[in-house]
């Protein structure tokens, strides 16, 4: 905080600038950074945003296969209980989240495959090595993925979150989620799984309408609202959020649920001032605030 201050900055952890052109952004120098750039162009340069990633510890190689199937199918409930990011470059885009717009260009981004054990994945992985699509596990900016240097699973889908509660929120949905899968891993079997075109869908809806998204449940098309199914998972995790003492985590995600997220807390601020600059203003209060602001 002080040092912030000093050089008259204020902070936000919305998942891009409303108006602030990545054409001005200063490249950090590290060949890390030279690689990307000079392997994807514009693609990488345009990159400036920012999202929540949270590690999930996993036993084995065959554990985290199972917990990625598993978890697939949330990317889009993490999507729009986190959407911050509905302005890009000064313009509304009529997404409640634009960040993933923005590398999902990228041959490695986006969602994952699905494989069925650790062999495969790592078939996989030696031939985009071999084959130069990447050069270390990094490179594979998919939103979920195995972490092998920490021993854990990454779940990488959600917008930079807007507050530290509604953060507190969203990493206990997904505490609470692995718990029960770890629980319950037999489910996994017992459920049709989603075909590749209903997770791209799904996920595209939870970009589009974010909290008012219907997401879509079977291969014949049935339909139902992202609200309701995630209020339906709060309530089948509840003895784990007692056990765990999340209950006023989870309430807030409830309060988020009913009253909106980023997205729409920042469309209001628009609608009532017409003004970008009072957008960021507000972004910088709620993060002050630690908790959502509702006008």
């Amino acid at each position: 905080k002080l040092l912030t201050e000093k050089e008259n900055i204020k902070l936000s952890t919305t998942a891009c600038h409303p108006f602030f052109s990545y054409k001005e952004t200063v490249t950090y120098p590290s060949e890390r950074y030279d690689e990307l750039i000079d392997r994807n162009q514009w693609l990488s340069r345009r990159t400036n945003v920012y999202g929540l990633h949270v590690h999930i510890g996993m036993k084995n190689g065959e554990e985290c296969i199972n917990f990625i199937n598993f978890f697939l199918r949330f990317i889009p409930h993490l999507l729009a209980l986190s959407a911050s990011s509905p302005f890009w470059q000064g313009d509304d885009t009529g997404l409640a989240s634009c960040r993933p717009t923005t590398y999902e260009a990228l041959p490695t981004a986006g969602l994952p495959y699905r494989f069925n054990s650790w062999n495969e994945f790592e078939n996989l992985y030696r031939t985009l090595k071999a084959c130069g699509s990447i050069k270390i596990m990094n490179d594979l900016w998919w939103d979920i993925r195995p972490s092998p240097k920490y021993g854990t699973l990454e779940i990488r889908s959600c917008d930079g979150v807007a507050t530290l509660s509604e953060t507190l929120g969203i990493v206990s949905f997904i505490h609470l989620l692995a718990h029960w899968f770890n629980d319950n891993s037999d489910w996994l079997h017992s459920v049709s799984q989603p075909a590749p075109w209903i997770l791209r869908e799904n996920k595209w809806r939870a970009m589009r309408h974010g909290l008012n998204a219907e997401i879509v449940t079977t291969s014949s098309g049935e339909t139902k609202s992202i609200k309701t199914d995630i209020l339906d998972w709060l309530n089948k995790l509840e003895p784990y959020s007692k056990k765990l003492h999340y209950n006023g985590y989870v309430d807030q995600l409830r309060e988020v649920i009913e009253k909106g997220n980023s997205a729409d807390r920042q469309r209001k601020v628009y609608e009532k001032t017409s003004s970008l600059k009072e957008v960021v203003k507000s972004n910088i209060a709620e993060f002050e605030n630690l908790k959502p602001i509702f006008n």
